[in-house]
Parts: C-alpha cells; structure tokens; sequence
C-alpha cells in the first residue's frame, strides 16, 4: 500500500513572521498531528484514528516523567518536518533546576505504524533532585472504562483476565489503577488493547531493547541505577483508558518484584547526573480488527516481526522434560 503523505500548514500572517499551528503525518489511514496552542505558543500531538482524536498520557502535554515520585508533564517547544518524520523538542524543568530535554521524533513506518525515537539529555542537573523516569502512552478512551476492552500482554493478560481471578496473576484486579509490567517478564515487549464495540484496535510495541539490569536489583523498593535499561509497559485505567511505557520499567501497582509486599510499586529510576543514558524506540499500530483472536495475531506478528528473534538449536527432549516438571510441581490437581 502506498503511504498518504500530508502537511498541514495553517498560519496567521504579520509583517515579519509565519505562525505555523498545525503539521500532520499520515500513513494508512492513521493521522499524527502537531498542534500549536495559539496562545502560548507551544505544540502537543495527537493521533487521528478512524476519525477519533488519541491524546498521549496527559492531554495536550506529550513529554511526562516522574521525578523522586512527582509527575511533571510538558510540552514541545519546537515542531518541525524533516522528510518522513515529525522532530519534536522540548524541556521540563524541576522546582529546584534540573533541565531534562526531550528530542522525539516520529516516523511513519508501515501502512497505519508510527514508530517514536526518543532521546531525553539531562542538561543542568541539582543536588536536590536525585532520581526520574520517563514514559509515553496512548490514551485510547478518555472516558471510557477498562472493561470496554480487551487487551493483550503475551504471557501475562489475555481478553480481560478478571473472570478468571488466577491466583498470583498481575492483571486479575478490575478495579486496580494501574497494571505495569517489567518487559523482561515477557517473551515480547508489547501492549494491546481491542475495543469490544468497534473493532479498533491499537498496540503499543518497545522495539530495540536492550533489557539489561544488574545483580540484586530485584531486591529493593526503589532501585535507582542507569546500568537499568528495560522498561514496563501496561494499562493505566485513570480518568481514561491509557496503553502506557515506562522507563526504566516501574512495575505495579501489584508487582512479582517484591515478594513480600505484591500490593504496592516496584519502583525503578535512574540517577538525575548529565550524561546518564535514556533512549527509547516505540512503535505504535492502529488497526480495526474483526475479532480478539485477530487482534491477538496481527499485534503479536507485529512485535515479532520488529525484532525478527533468530533461530537457535534447542534440546526438545530437555525442554520437554523441564515443562513437565514445572507443571507437576505447580499443579494443584
């Protein structure tokens, strides 16, 4: 299929310059719009599917961390076309002046598929600031509720996973909050959510990853360290349904971090120093499917097909005998 390519350029004219509030990249049928608030001056982006607005996490405001447990949301102050992508820039600045600047660009990939790089650079940072992560999400219904929809996390949540109430399972709770799950629990890093009524379907895919940690780390509260380079992707039900990426990879609001207190977050950040690496790649598919089992099957060959896993030799027999054993030992028969 041959992609659509659109610019948008509306703009107030004076005597010296052009007041650009709204670009646009589309691919498929699927949108990405920047738009400029006339007043302030500054840009946020949402994504247009089957003529329905998707904001990001916090409306109007595109770029979120969380910073020694507080969330700051901002926005963009630079919007620009270069060929394919969409180059977005802005800063969040904290109380005490720590300068986190975000570098996001956003490339239509795929027929329907945008795919987001982003880079966050901590330009100045103070003492008084000591830990942040970062995240990114769709909010696929801003007042709709969980159970609008079925979702998808291989390995963790099939459909909706609360009529089934399995003993130790991260996503049995429907009136939990938040359901964040650390990728390296997952045989794929993907996310992704069906809404029963219509058939539109969007998933949220961690491409690239690089999911290492250090010895120990699974041990403690709150873990802060850049050698952590996973994340944790999820649903947050919260004025609004929202697929969600964290970074590092926060898990709650139950977690299989902490043995000892599951009801609570497992929290992980990195140190607020210049220099500290934080780069992401996202991938985000919108479709309309007839059925779960087809959504199900069109996201996982997505994500499987991002990361294009190579072939490896595998002992049958010794894998066999180990699954067996797992099911014995745990069976409750």
């Amino acid at each position: 299929m041959s992609f659509k390519f659109a610019v948008v350029v509306a703009a107030i004219l004076s005597a010296t310059s052009v007041f650009a509030v709204d670009l646009e990249l589309a691919t498929g049928g699927i949108r990405l719009r920047a738009v400029r608030d006339p007043v302030a001056g500054d840009c946020s982006i949402e994504f247009l599917h089957d003529g329905r607005v998707v904001q990001t996490y916090a409306s109007r405001k595109p770029i979120s961390l969380s910073l020694d447990g507080r969330r700051i949301d901002g926005t963009y102050s630079d919007v620009r076309l270069e060929k394919d992508s969409l180059v977005c820039s802005g800063v969040i600045d904290s109380d005490s002046g720590t300068r986190f600047r975000f570098h996001d660009r956003f490339m239509r990939m795929s027929s329907e598929t945008f795919k987001l790089s982003r880079i966050v650079e901590i330009e100045r940072a103070s003492e008084n600031d000591h830990a942040f992560g970062t995240l990114f999400g769709l909010q696929i219904a801003s007042d709709g509720a969980i159970d609008d929809f079925e979702f998808f996390v291989p390995a963790i949540w099939y459909r909706t996973n609360f009529e089934t109430k399995m003993s130790g399972e991260l996503a049995a709770h429907s009136d939990d909050q938040h359901f964040m799950f650390r990728e390296d629990r997952l045989p794929l890093p993907v996310v992704a959510a069906r809404e029963t009524a219509s058939g539109r379907t969007v998933s949220l895919i961690h491409c690239d990853a690089d999911p290492t940690t250090f010895a120990g780390e699974g041990r403690v509260d709150h873990a802060v360290d850049q050698r952590m380079q996973f994340g944790s992707l999820g649903v947050r039900q919260r004025g609004g349904v929202a697929l969600t990426f964290m970074f590092p990879g926060s898990e709650g609001e139950r977690n299989h971090v902490l043995h000892r207190a599951r009801k609570t977050w497992a929290h992980r950040s990195h140190p607020v120093t210049i220099g500290v690496r934080h780069r992401y790649d996202l991938l985000f598919a919108f479709s309309t499917t007839p059925s779960y089992p087809k959504a199900v099957q069109r996201c996982w060959r997505q994500a499987f097909d991002a990361y294009h896993p190579k072939l490896r030799p595998v002992d049958i027999k010794r894998t066999f005998d180990g699954l067996i054993e797992t099911l014995d030992h745990y069976w409750a028969g």
